[in-house]
């Protein structure tokens, strides 16, 4: 199977590096003031090592701010894809689509306007030369961001910096977002046309034209056939099947049709899940099988990130994580000390020794509360997520019965009008189902309420 590497920063270290962005900014008079006190000698570190760097960059860059606000802006157009995509769910379905409005949203801030709104497909944006001086804009007119721009222009009116220096600045932002693009471009996935033709199986996308997520469902075929993942016998018989199931199942229900218009894949259940409900039907069952396929591609790392370690050196495999924060501690302390033989055995650390086994005790007897606790938490949170998926299918009939009603009173005026039964019949028929689901509604609200008295206290 085709992975897609991730062309971002993994999130917790972006959101890291945000955060830090944040705060220096807090601190950043601060600190230009300790650095004044030490160039007085109020202060001690002034000989320091790292106090040099800091001192350099706070007391000689008079543009710090605006680079940490052109940063942190530039990272805000980052941060809602790598939020959504920091999941297990499978986002593939999605990603060309998402990838797009990120792609976009960095070159609209240095390229012209008539050179992405030209570029009206995916294929065509992943073609545009971002270094090409013919496709961007004027330096000035880069898009720095609202709050850079203002700390750019009252330094350059209250003469702090010169108009070469705000020039130097316009220029090195269009060179960073000019490389951010690059890269990007270098490692999106856009450039598999596999991931494009994957959208046929967005739920909003199949609940449009029909010929659109067929033609897209015809292409992907393709390329599963020269990959030799399907068989030429069965193309022609899985391209039936989709079409018969958009054409049938939900354009043909206004019911389910409603249901993936209004699919979102954050806040409604997984797409394998929400699939499967009308896919695992024996009639599409070849179909539903590929699909399981297509919806195993990895969108990214989220998952590998989240078990890498920079401490894999000493790892072992029985370490948790106690364990490791302590052998750091022990050897930055080493290392403070100047190496082992120059740490101090004092009266503490002696102490220390003594009462390891009373600590140990301790700890055994915190671990077990702990599993207690955990163990009453995984029982409640199994009980809570069948009370959120019940409270989602509740919530879905409710909504469902009030179009359901709208689509009945319709009928039954326009029966009256056009003195035509057929409309009346439907009416009828539409009320019938209300009561049917009003019914099922309430059955679910009863389960949720003995769901809930199952919750541990």
């Amino acid at each position: 199977m085709l992975i897609f590497q991730s062309p971002l920063l993994g999130f917790n270290r972006w959101l890291e590096n945000l955060a830090v962005a944040g705060k220096s900014l807090t601190f950043l008079s601060s600190m230009r003031e300790y650095c004044r006190q030490a160039e007085l000698e109020k202060t001690v570190p002034k000989k320091h090592e790292g106090y040099q760097y800091v001192a350099k960059a706070v007391t000689l860059d008079k543009l710090l701010k605006a680079k940490h606000h052109f940063w942190i802006s530039l990272a805000q157009d980052f941060h809602p894809f790598l939020a959504i995509y920091q999941t297990n769910r499978p986002m593939v379905p999605f990603l060309s689509s998402d990838l797009e409005k990120l792609l976009r949203s960095v070159m609209s801030r240095f390229l012209k306007e008539s050179v992405t709104t030209s570029a009206k497909t995916f294929t065509q944006l992943a073609k545009i030369d971002v270094t090409s001086n013919d496709n961007s804009k004027l330096s000035k007119a880069v898009d720095i961001g609202i709050i850079t721009k203002r700390e750019v222009d009252d330094l350059r009116k209250n003469e702090q910096i010169t108009q070469q220096e705000q020039r130097q600045f316009q220029l090195d932002c269009k060179a960073f977002l000019t490389h951010t693009s690059e890269k990007l471009l270098e490692k999106c996935p856009l450039k598999f046309p596999v991931v494009c033709f994957l959208r046929c199986l967005d739920p909003q996308v199949m609940a449009g034209p029909i010929n659109i997520s067929v033609k897209l469902f015809e292409r992907l075929l393709g390329i599963l056939l020269d990959a030799e993942r399907v068989r030429e016998t069965e193309v022609d018989f899985l391209k039936k099947e989709y079409a018969s199931f958009l054409g049938d199942d939900v354009h043909g229900n206004p019911k389910t049709l409603h249901e993936f218009e209004e699919y979102d894949k954050v806040s409604s259940e997984r797409v394998d899940c929400f699939l499967a409900t009308y896919l695992k039907a024996s009639k599409y069952q070849k179909l539903w099988d590929l699909v399981k396929c297509l919806l195993v591609l990895s969108h990214g790392q989220a998952g590998v990130e989240r078990g890498f370690s920079i401490n894999s050196e000493i790892m072992e495999y029985n370490f948790k994580q106690k364990s490791v924060v302590a052998l750091r501690n022990i050897y930055d302390h080493i290392q403070t000390c100047g190496g082992i033989l120059h740490v101090k055995i004092d009266q503490e650390l002696r102490n220390a020794v003594k009462n390891a086994s009373s600590e140990f005790r301790r700890e055994q007897k915190r671990q077990q509360e702990e599993k207690k606790n955990k163990e009453k938490h995984e029982a409640n949170r199994v009980v809570n997520d069948e009370i959120s998926s019940l409270k989602v299918k509740w919530k879905r009939l409710l909504e469902h019965c009030s179009v359901l009603q709208d689509s009945a009173e319709k009928l039954a005026e326009r029966a009256e009008k056009e003195d035509n039964m057929v409309h009346l019949r439907k009416s009828n028929s539409f009320r019938r189902t209300i009561k049917d689901m009003e019914k099922e509604a309430d059955e679910i609200d009863d389960q949720i309420e003995t769901l809930r008295k199952r919750l541990k206290s």
